[in-house]
């Protein structure tokens, strides 16, 4: 019984190694790093004084890499449950360097900084979302349940004329009843294609630029992809790659087609000795004007790590505050489509039992 319930709780513990954990893990190794201790020692560490099966199972299978003589990033790299390709290859380019705690620190911040976001972004849409899907279910509910039991009133006076938002109103509710079925699966139908067109590249493309162009959604995914480029950028500068083999590495890590020909640019005009904001001003779309003319300074100096930095700095708040506002403008935008619609209908009820009462001339 007592092996039944280990197994239990080891099996919770593993499955519930989620990112908050995983920062948690690379900030304690990055904090022992720094101080002195070994890798092994640091590991064997967080092995004893862990209290989680999952965090305990890691350190347990990286020590037998370590004391295999195998590096760091590879011990990572046997961990697919835990740790995902990115984590090996940019430990891997640590390593090289010798700033291996310094970049696990690094990547600690960047991955807190990403769970930040979404928690709020996911705060922020919470309620609209809420709203929008007892909207949906009740006018739905409306126009099944409701309406059919009010125009069947006027079907007992055949001389009654319905007003045009009644007529509305009733094929609505008829196309709903009648053909339920069927919108269910053209609905299922279109969203799985949907998602699947956004999966290609072309979808990904496209999606970008109708995101890039809608007011307030425009700003949060300008701001958020620039953060992650320039996040990522300054943890490997930090760990002494070059332009070509930091930016083919933020590549695989952003993993967006839209962003294809940025990056490709940045190979072309780096590899042929020109400079890195040369490139980055051709697409503004990207990095704007004020980022590239920070780069420019810092670049002359040698040290553009400190300009991604002070991009940082300038829009992680601007980020902050335009998920903020995702959910003000979401919701009198909502109440102006609900009354919009709650208006309709009244107007349609209150046009047929009007015309019913000069028929019967009540």
């Amino acid at each position: 019984m007592d092996e039944l319930i280990y197994r239990t709780l080891r099996r919770i513990d593993e499955d519930s190694f989620d990112l908050q954990k995983k920062i948690l893990f690379f900030k304690e190794l990055g904090f022992l790093l720094q101080w002195g201790v070994g890798v092994a020692d640091a590991l064997a560490s967080l092995y004893h004084n862990s209290d989680n099966f999952a965090v305990k199972t890691i350190a347990e299978d990286m020590l037998i890499h370590i004391n295999a003589w195998k590096s760091f990033s590879y011990a990572i790299s046997r961990q697919p449950k835990f740790f995902d390709e990115t984590d090996s290859a940019i430990l891997k380019a640590a390593e090289k360097t010798w700033e291996l705690a310094k970049i696990l620190t690094l990547l600690a911040k960047e991955y807190a900084f990403l769970a930040t976001v979404t928690n709020e972004a996911k705060s922020a849409l919470t309620y609209p979302v809420v709203l929008i899907v007892i909207a949906f279910s009740a006018v739905i509910a409306l126009f099944v349940f409701v309406l059919p039991g009010i125009f069947s009133i006027y079907e007992q006076f055949p001389n009654v004329d319905l007003p045009w938002t009644t007529q509305i109103l009733q094929a609505i509710s008829s196309s709903l009843i009648n053909h339920r079925k069927g919108l269910l699966i053209w609905g299922w139908l279109g969203l799985v294609v949907f998602s699947i067109f956004l999966s290609t590249p072309q979808g990904q493309k496209i999606s970008y630029r109708v995101l890039y162009h809608t007011p307030v959604l425009d700003k949060i995914i300008q701001a958020f992809y620039l953060i992650k480029i320039s996040r990522y950028a300054k943890i490997l500068l930090n760990a002494w790659l070059n332009y070509v083999q930091t930016f083919a590495m933020i590549k695989q890590i952003i993993n967006h087609a839209f962003f294809d020909d940025f990056f490709r640019d940045v190979q072309r005009v780096v590899s042929t000795g020109q400079q890195l904001v040369s490139w980055l001003q051709l697409h503004p779309d990207i990095f704007p004007t004020t980022v590239t003319a920070l780069i420019a300074v810092w670049e002359q100096t040698a040290n553009v790590a400190n300009s991604f930095d002070a991009a940082l700095e300038m829009y992680e708040e601007e980020l902050r505050t335009s998920i903020k506002s995702i959910s003000k403008l979401i919701e009198p935008l909502l109440m102006v489509i609900i009354w919009g619609l709650i208006v309709m209908i009244a107007l349609g009820v209150y046009g047929v039992i009007m015309n019913i009462m000069d028929v019967v001339q009540v």
